[in-house]
Parts: C-alpha cells; structure tokens; sequence
C-alpha cells in the first residue's frame, strides 16, 4: 500500500537524507509518480546520480548529493503542504449544503479564526 504525503513528510523528518535518502527518493517517486530523469531534471543533477543514490547509501557528502538531498527535503513539504489544502477542501464540501448563504457563513466562520495561529507563526 502506497504511503500517504503526510507519511512521506514523516519519514523525511525522522531519517536523515544522507542516511536513508534511497527510502526517501523511492518514496517522493511512489507518491509523485515522477521518473529519474524527471527528478534530476527538478534537482539540477544527472540522472546517474538519482540511481546511485536509489541504488546505495552515500558514503561522502557531494554537490550532486546535496542537491538531491535539497530536492527531497522541499518535495515533502511541497506534497504536505498539498495534502494539507486537500484535507480543508474535503472538509469544506463536507459541510456545505451548496448554497451562497451557507458559504458566507462558513467563509465568516473561517474569518473569526484569523486571529489563532500556531505558535512561533508570525502574522
């Protein structure tokens, strides 16, 4: 069973990129549907050097691994960040009865939480 973004996002927190940047990969690859020379092409390294990191761990840290490593940090938060306006817009049409007057007073509801933000969020 595929993973989820949310669960890709995990994984990319919890196993450095260095260490685990095969699992990784495999995984933006499984969710994206994108290819190697896709990935390269988006990370600004060949195509060879996306299989070698598919195929073994790095032992030294290089230009081309930093890249890829880059690429694969900002895929998961791109894919969070996705996956976090799906789930709105799933609860958005949940509620809705379709109407402009239930709109408005959903759009006002969404208003009055303007002023909560996580913390460290600044305005």
């Amino acid at each position: 069973m595929p993973l989820s973004r949310l669960q890709l996002v995990y994984y990319a927190i919890v196993f450095s990129c260095m260490q685990d940047a095969s699992t990784l990969l495999k995984m933006i690859m499984d969710v994206t549907g994108l290819k190697q020379e896709a990935i390269a092409i988006k990370a600004g390294v060949s195509q060879a050097t996306v299989s070698r990191m598919l195929r073994v761990a790095p032992k030294r840290r290089s230009e081309p691994q930093a890249l890829l490593c880059k690429y694969i940090h900002d895929e998961a938060a791109v894919l969070m960040a996705k996956e976090k306006g799906r789930e709105v817009m799933e609860a958005f049409a949940r509620i809705w009865d379709g109407t402009d007057e239930h709109a408005s007073a959903v759009v006002k509801i969404i208003n009055a939480l303007d002023g909560l933000r996580p913390s460290g969020k600044k305005e």
